[in-house]
This record gives structure tokens, C-alpha cells and sequence, in this order.
């Protein structure tokens, strides 16, 4: 690259040189080095703008990658919160459910009960009317002797 800075530099210096002085060795040598050193710093500018670019680039990656987090992140969390809530909603139903078992048995053993004081009280009608109808008298409420006695004894 300095090659063609230092052509060049020589060709402008020869043909616009207002004396048209022939190129002496002490031209070349100042051309040369205004080459070089307008090579170097063409290299330093150009490095420059390549370092710079790379930083962008590094920043813009680490955006999309910070931005990519985030959404694993939140989808993360999303599926986080719709389990938890799975597990909060079946915790619910279950409690839901003791509560009603717990009533149905409460209901339950109520109607248990009615029906043992039912079956109790008709069993011992029963009982009494059979055992009224055992008497050799006859039946003083008008029942029929039916030979059967829940008491054999008496």
C-alpha cells in the first residue's frame, strides 16, 4: 500500500511541481515517508474502525443474548406460574372434595342413625303387637293370634 502511495505522491510531486525541477534523491525520500506515514496512519484509522465495529457487533450480541434470556426467563416463569397454579387449582379441588365427603358422611351418618330409631321403633311395635297377641284372652286391640312370640318365655 505505500508502494502506490509513493508512486502516486511522485507523479503528483513531478507534474505539478511549478519549477519542473527533476526529482532529486532528497524528493524521494521526503515522498517515501509521507507515504509511510500517511500509510500508517490510513492502517491505524482502518484498525480502528474494524475495533470499533467489533465492539458493536460484541454489544448488539450481548443485547440479543441478554434478550434471549429474558424470554427463556419468562417462559420460565410462565410455565412456572401455569404449574403452580396446576398445583394450587388440584390443592383447591382436593380440599373441595374433603369438604364434601366430610358433609356427605355427616349426611350419611345422620340418615344411619334415622333409619336405626325407625327400624328400633318398628321392630318394637312389632314386638309389642306380637307379644299382646299371645295372651290366651284374645287380643285386646283386635289383633289376630298369629302363634309367633319375639319373647318364647312369656
Amino acid at each position: 500500500m505505500s508502494v502506490i502511495f509513493v508512486a502516486i505522491y511522485i507523479l503528483y510531486f513531478t507534474f505539478n511541481n511549478k519549477r519542473r525541477c527533476e526529482v532529486s534523491f532528497k524528493c524521494i525520500v521526503v515522498s517515501c515517508l509521507l507515504c509511510i506515514v500517511v500509510s500508517c496512519l490510513v492502517c491505524i484509522v482502518v484498525s480502528c474502525l474494524f475495533v470499533l465495529l467489533l465492539v458493536v457487533l460484541c454489544v448488539l450480541l450481548l443485547v440479543v443474548l441478554c434478550v434471549l434470556l429474558l424470554i427463556v426467563l419468562c417462559v420460565f416463569l410462565l410455565v412456572v406460574l401455569c404449574v403452580l397454579s396446576l398445583v394450587v387449582l388440584c390443592v383447591l379441588l382436593l380440599v373441595v372434595l374433603c369438604v364434601l365427603l366430610v358433609v356427605l358422611c355427616v349426611l350419611l351418618s345422620s340418615y344411619m342413625y334415622l333409619l336405626y330409631y325407625v327400624c328400633i321403633a318398628v321392630f318394637t311395635l312389632d314386638a309389642g303387637l306380637l307379644a299382646i297377641s299371645q295372651y290366651s284372652e284374645g287380643s285386646a286391640t283386635g289383633h289376630l293370634d298369629t302363634g309367633f312370640s319375639w319373647f318364647p318365655c312369656a
